[in-house]
């Protein structure tokens, strides 16, 4: 992790974040933030100062989203950082001027906050995760994380977040969209979703829908997004009835997934035919219509 190649990327995601957050913080702010990082860099008690200055955070910049913020690119993907606060990039900016200072101690330094933060600062850390990579104990960090009951640290590691599309396997990934699906967050801010899709997460899925079913309790609507792309005939006849759903979400998702299925399975281009006869939400319409011109 602390390979003169990571050390790179990690001080052209500092300059990155420095770059996103100063024009929308006061000079006060601003000045707080570089004797922070002055204390850091030549710091003794590097856990510590960093604990200190990391709690002081949200009051010293402020809860304010970077919502206008076009992300950062990374070594392994674009970060998405319009739903981090700039008291999250501060405290990230914080983390990696503690590892720059002392490399050696990488892991301890990240292992450390994370067991010593509170909520904001755990969520802060899962954000960014990915600019930290790769290291293994950041995977078993994450899958941790996965763990846990926390509503708001699980939707920072699931949703938007480009680590475990880049670094789980294929069942830890499954597991995690599951998870997401039982949750209600919704899987289509799982980035990579349909790049790690697989045939084990649309079994997964259509068991699910069947489950659901039976119980009598609603099936959330993007699961169609984990069953397209390898949907068994179960699946296909899953997606074959909902398209004609009363709820838009369930015809939209299911729209884009038979558009998925397509290239699998010809022959559902009848339904989306007839689905475009008689669909007349817009972006729905759209989507059929796109993809019956192609």
């Amino acid at each position: 992790m602390h390979s003169g190649h990571n050390m790179h990327y990690l001080e052209t995601s500092k300059n990155s974040l420095i770059r996103e957050i100063f024009p929308s913080i006061s000079e006060a702010k601003q000045e707080w933030l570089q004797k922070a990082l002055q204390t850091i860099s030549t710091s003794d008690q590097i856990s510590e100062d960093l604990g200190l200055y990391s709690a002081m955070a949200k009051r010293k910049l402020g809860p304010a989203l970077l919502t206008h913020s076009a992300g950062i690119d990374n070594e392994f993907s674009t970060i998405n950082l319009q739903r981090w606060s700039i008291a999250d990039a501060g405290r990230l900016i914080l983390l990696i001027t503690a590892i720059q200072h002392a490399p050696e101690q990488s892991q301890s330094i990240i292992v450390n906050y994370y067991k010593m933060g509170d909520e904001s600062e755990h969520i802060a850390l899962i954000q960014g995760l990915i600019i930290f990579a790769p290291a293994d104990f950041l995977t078993e960090l994450a899958l941790d994380v996965g763990r846990s009951n926390n509503l708001e640290v699980l939707a920072a590691l699931i949703l938007d977040n480009p680590y475990p599309a880049c670094f789980y396997n294929e069942q830890e990934f499954n597991q995690m969209v599951l998870k997401a699906l039982f949750l209600g967050l919704s899987i289509e801010r799982i980035e990579g979703i349909q790049q790690r899709a697989n045939a084990d997460l649309t079994r997964m899925g259509e068991n699910y829908v069947v489950e659901r079913e039976q119980a009598n309790r609603s099936v959330p609507v993007d699961i169609w997004l984990a069953i397209g792309p390898f949907a068994s005939d179960t699946g296909k006849q899953q997606l074959l009835k909902y398209i004609s759903h009363e709820e838009v979400g369930h015809r939209y998702y299911c729209a884009l997934a038979l558009v998925q299925h397509l290239s699998q399975d010809p022959s559902v281009t009848a339904a989306l035919k007839q689905r475009q006869n008689v669909e007349q939400h817009l972006m729905i319409l759209n989507i059929l219509q796109d993809t019956l011109q192609a």
